[in-house]
């Protein structure tokens, strides 16, 4: 039955979150089942009015892949919250956080 195909078929879909780097610094997130065939065609399918032809994304700098499309929309969700200064520690690209305390 059409049921049980597309229940195979999702059984083997694993997928990916993603962040690209931007020429500005700007951090783009997505989530695919196909990384390699989604960063394709960013590059040769360019859409002017995309984020990511604006800010000239230019590599890719976190991948994290999920059995489950719920777990990755999750986890893409909670990285969109942070800050810029809280993305690039989750990377690993800022100064780790400082406390300033009062003297």
């Amino acid at each position: 039955s059409i049921k049980e195909k597309r229940q195979r078929i999702f059984m083997y879909l694993r997928y990916t979150v993603y962040i690209l780097e931007c020429a500005n610094g700007a951090f783009f997130i997505g989530v695919t089942t196909n990384l390699s065939r989604t960063l394709y065609e960013l590059e040769l399918t360019p859409n002017k009015r995309s984020f990511t032809y604006r800010r000239k994304a230019q590599k890719l700098v976190y991948q994290k892949t999920f059995l489950k499309f719920e777990l990755a929309h999750q986890h893409e969700s909670e990285i969109r919250t942070l800050s810029h200064d809280e993305k690039e520690q989750f990377l690993g690209l800022g100064l780790p956080n400082v406390r300033m305390t009062a003297s």
